[in-house]
């Protein structure tokens, strides 16, 4: 269960890969949605009449308490909670930048059925941009509510809905107590429901200057009543006099009457031309309501924020929203051009040794295979490994290959372990499977793969292997690799996130695959030179049967080494662990 929190930031990176997010126009769709029998149509009057239901004694004490504190990568993280105007107490999370301002104020608002933790990596880069952010749990995500449905489709919702946008406004109180945030450059981001509501809020209060709705409709009851809905069993399954009777109690608090009356505020409206769960009729409308200024973006995606529309949303917010002294406060592109240095020196690498691979026709296929593999993961110095330790042996003087020393050995050792182990590693990170055994079993198994592949003779004459160690060694060299991969990957992924807050994640996966690749070694080599030292394993140039050479443990002996290995493994994860529930993460 620890390796899950380990990976599961490198599966949300990867998962998030998926389609371009550029920005589009409008899709053609024909709105079919018809007023339910019963409702009133005029959405000012609606407005006029119930808007008064959000107000609030802005005077009252937020009685502020502190849950905890944390650091993260030069952001203050701060759990609290004040007092709800309407009853009970709302869990809230505060983000703030070092420095002592005047900052931006951002209220970042989830989705349905969430929580506050899902905005916490967009709170984060927005804080290290410069801005104060604040994120609450909405009514039905907070704890005296956990276990119980998002939606009751009852009269519950109405109050609940309600209680939000108060609670949302003191979220706005909560920043503007604040002596670093500056009260004329407050911002609202809502994502899917948060998108729905932040128009609902934007009708009612007036010291926010732009609100940002992404994938957001008009609201619950445009959200479950239109031609597409009908297979929702949750509404369709009420009785006709249920459905009347919450349909009339969310009617006049549906966003779509209130995102008229933003002005001055102006509105940012992204959707997502194939989104099937905000259906492009419906964010139509909701957009043809809201008020000026607006911007409209659509983007070829599904009910998903792509890093291009999150680089358009900063863009709008520090043009339009007026937070233009929001600016990255890392070297991200220093760090590109590196990384794009890299990638040539790479794919360089890699023509240049197939080149010297296919001339070489000594070298098995096995091999070739593999040393391409190593030079994928570890670019020109995996190449250099290759000249190094595998085509240039080192000569005696009488002209035969002399015995190679034991540190390039266990480097060459380690170098083609990690390749193989680490293939695991991300086969595991892109199944989204993290059962204990599988964790370390399937980076053994690619591994054994590996050097399975790494004897198949290329012709006659071709050098059998290289490349020999018994299966206990493979498996304390599988436990020490990992001990770098998993510690290090989600540390290296969330700084390469923040590095790039809103950039395409594929610069930070290659990042964490060239960081955790360095890490591997770094934990793997010591243990391979110890090993080679003691001749339990051969690497290098030979002749003969490597195999019969290689040293053999007795059986209290290999259980033994086997045993420490999985019990440094499991120790230094748990503290990682440890640390990263701290917001600790290692340094790189």
């Amino acid at each position: 269960m620890k390796l899950r929190v380990a990976l599961s930031a490198v599966v949300i990176a990867l998962a998030s890969c998926g389609g371009t997010g550029a920005a589009r126009g409008p899709p053609a769709v024909v709105d079919e949605w018809l007023l339910p029998v019963g409702l009133d149509a005029d959405p000012d009057t609606i407005y006029q009449e119930n808007r008064h239901l959000f107000d609030y004694d802005a005077e009252a004490p937020l009685d502020l308490e502190q849950a905890g504190i944390r650091r993260i990568d030069g952001v203050t993280v701060v759990d609290l909670s004040y007092a709800s105007p309407k009853g009970g107490r709302v869990p809230a999370t505060l983000f703030v930048p070092d420095g002592s301002g005047a900052f931006a104020g951002l209220v970042l608002m989830h989705g349905l059925p969430s929580d506050r933790s899902a905005m916490s990596q967009p709170a984060t880069a927005f804080a290290r941009l410069g801005a104060v952010v604040i994120t609450i749990d909405a009514p039905f995500a907070r704890p005296h509510n956990a276990g119980r449905e998002a939606l009751l489709l009852t009269e519950n919702d109405r109050d609940e809905q309600i209680q939000l946008i108060v609670d949302l406004r003191r979220a706005v109180d909560v920043l503007i107590s604040r002596t670093d945030v500056d009260p004329d450059r407050l911002a609202y981001v809502g994502v899917s429901y948060g998108g729905a509501m932040g128009g609902l809020l934007a009708g009612v209060e007036d010291r926010l200057a732009a609100y940002a709705l992404q994938l957001g409709d008009g609201g619950l009851v445009t959200h479950l009543t239109g031609p597409e809905d009908q297979g929702d069993y949750l509404y369709t399954g009420l009785s006709e006099e249920a459905r009347q009777a919450w349909l009339e109690a969310m009617w006049p608090i549906e966003p779509i009457h209130y995102v008229s009356h933003a002005a001055p505020a102006a509105l940012l409206f992204q959707n997502g031309a194939t989104d099937e769960l905000v259906p492009p009729a419906d964010a139509l409308r909701y957009q043809a309501a809201g008020s000026e200024p607006k911007t409209t973006l659509w983007y070829d995606e599904g009910h998903g924020i792509s890093p291009a529309a999150v680089n358009d949303a900063l863009a709008w917010l520090q043009d339009v929203g007026g937070l233009n002294q929001l600016q990255a406060t890392t070297p991200a592109l220093s760090i590109d051009r590196a990384l794009l240095i890299w990638l040539v020196l790479t794919i360089g690498s890699l023509g240049y040794l197939s080149w010297a691979l296919w001339e070489d026709q000594t070298t098995q296929w096995g091999s070739i295979g593999v040393w391409l593999l190593v030079v994928v993961f570890f670019g020109p110095l995996g190449l250099l490994a290759y000249v190094n330790l595998y085509r240039r042996p080192t000569r005696a003087a009488d002209g035969a290959e002399a015995a190679m020393s034991a540190s390039k050995r266990a480097l060459g050792s380690t170098m083609w372990s990690a390749a193989g182990n680490l293939v695991g590693v991300f086969v595991i990170a892109l199944s989204n499977s993290y059962e204990p055994a599988l964790v370390v079993l399937l980076p053994l198994g690619t591994g054994l793969l590996v050097y399975w592949l790494s004897r198949f003779p290329r012709r006659e004459g071709s050098r059998w292997t290289t490349h020999a160690q018994p299966l206990t060694v493979q498996i304390v060299s599988t436990n020490t690799i990992l001990i770098g991969a998993y510690v290090l990957l989600p540390s290296a992924l969330d700084r390469f996130d923040l590095w790039y807050p809103f950039g395409e994640p594929i610069r930070a996966i290659w990042a964490v695959l060239v960081l955790g690749s360095a890490a591997a070694v770094l934990t793997g080599y010591p243990a391979h030179r110890w090993m080679v030292s003691r001749g339990l394993i051969r690497w290098g140039p030979a002749t003969g049967d490597v195999e019969s050479q290689t040293r053999r443990l007795s059986r209290l002996q290999s259980l033994g080494l086997m045993l420490a290995s999985f019990a440094i493994l499991v120790a230094i994860v748990q503290v990682a662990m440890a640390l990263a529930a701290t917001g600790q993460t290692p340094s790189l």
